[in-house]
This record gives C-alpha cells, sequence and structure tokens, in this order.
C-alpha cells in the first residue's frame, strides 16, 4: 500500500467517516452467505447481484481486500469505510509511527462467466486507460472467475494511478484468496484464509 500521507480536506472528512474492522465484517457476511446457501431462488439473489443486494457484494470485496492487505502487506491493523465520491469506493486507514494513513480506492470487478462468458481480466486492465490523472487512487480489481493466472505476464496499459492490486478466491469454496500487487511496481503474491 502507499505509505504517502494524503493531506488536507479530503482526509478530514474521511477520518469522521465510520472504518469497519474487515475481519468482523467478513465473518458477519460470512453468516448472511451461508444463509443464503440453501436458498432455492435465483442465483443473483445467493450471488448478491441484483440492485437491492449490491451493498453487501461491494462491502464484502472491500472487506476481503482491506483484509489481505492488513494481513499480508501492512501486517498491523486496517480498516476500512465505504465512500462513494468521485472515483472511489471504500477508503482503508491504518497507523504508523502515530500517523494515520489513507489510501482511496476503486473496485472493479471481472465477473464470473456465468454471469458474462467474455470477461477478461485483460479487458478490465485495458478499461483502466481512462484514468489519466489520479494519482492517489489505488484500484483493487476482484477476479471473480476460476482458473490460474500468471500475473508477471500481464501487460498493464500506461495508467496514472497510485496501485494496481488483484484479488480473488484461491479454492472454490472461498476459504482462501489470493492477494497480487502492486502491479505497477514489483508485484507480490501472496494468500491468507477467509476468516471462519
Amino acid at each position: 500500500m502507499a505509505k504517502t500521507v494524503l493531506e488536507g480536506i479530503r482526509t478530514n472528512a474521511w477520518a469522521k467517516l465510520s472504518f469497519a474492522d474487515p475481519e468482523l465484517e467478513l465473518r458477519r457476511l460470512r453468516g448472511m452467505q451461508i444463509a443464503l446457501a440453501p436458498f432455492a431462488g435465483p442465483a443473483k439473489v445467493k450471488n448478491l447481484r441484483t440492485n437491492r443486494l449490491n451493498w453487501a457484494r461491494q462491502r464484502r470485496e472491500a472487506a476481503i481486500f482491506t483484509y489481505g492487505v492488513r494481513t499480508c502487506v501492512l501486517k498491523r491493523p486496517a480498516f476500512y469505510a465505504m465512500c462513494e465520491e468521485g472515483d472511489l469506493d471504500f477508503i482503508v486507514t491504518w497507523n504508523q509511527h502515530d500517523t494515520q494513513h489513507f489510501a482511496p480506492v476503486q473496485l472493479k470487478e471481472v465477473v464470473p462467466r456465468s454471469t458474462n462468458p467474455n470477461a477478461t481480466l485483460e479487458a478490465a486492465l485495458h478499461k483502466l486507460s481512462k484514468y489519466t490523472d489520479s494519482s492517489d487512487l489505488i484500484v483493487a480489481i476482484h477476479l471473480n472467475q476460476r482458473g490460474r493466472t500468471n500475473f508477471r505476464s500481464l501487460i498493464v496499459p500506461g495508467i496514472n494511478i497510485a496501485e494496481l492490486w488483484i484479488f480473488g478466491a484461491s479454492r472454490p469454496d472461498q476459504s482462501r484468496w489470493f492477494l497480487a500487487g502492486d502491479l505497477l511496481r514489483q508485484a507480490e503474491y501472496h494468500e491468507f484464509d477467509h476468516p471462519s
């Protein structure tokens, strides 16, 4: 995660947001997912892909990304708050050396092939070329498809963002997840368990 401290009016407003512990949120949302599992209704409902449940899917993705960063990269408590402001979807915050850091993050998703058989990670990366002046924005792409990806061979277009991360489930039961990034620099691959 970016080590720079963002200052000014934006961070003053962000400091007033209600930040959540990703581990606690993931446990709560996992319970919701398990409760919906036996539901005989449409797959869109079970997979949180309706307009009414979109908030839960985005909150879960933000929590998973934050938990992965907290566990594998920062190795210190980190929290998140949903914040739809301009290009960003949520804020990650953590304290280090008596300084509160803020990282604005935008979520993207490579949807499952059952939702869109033509969705690819390469297409999602290509769409990022629209970012020409977002030098403090982190983009986190949820790779919501099964299969293997060679992250080192990915071609990332010229984009002006702070960092680029990809995360997704590394097991079909979503008990284990991966986090790859920063793909704009020396990318590292991490795996972590979903909180149970």
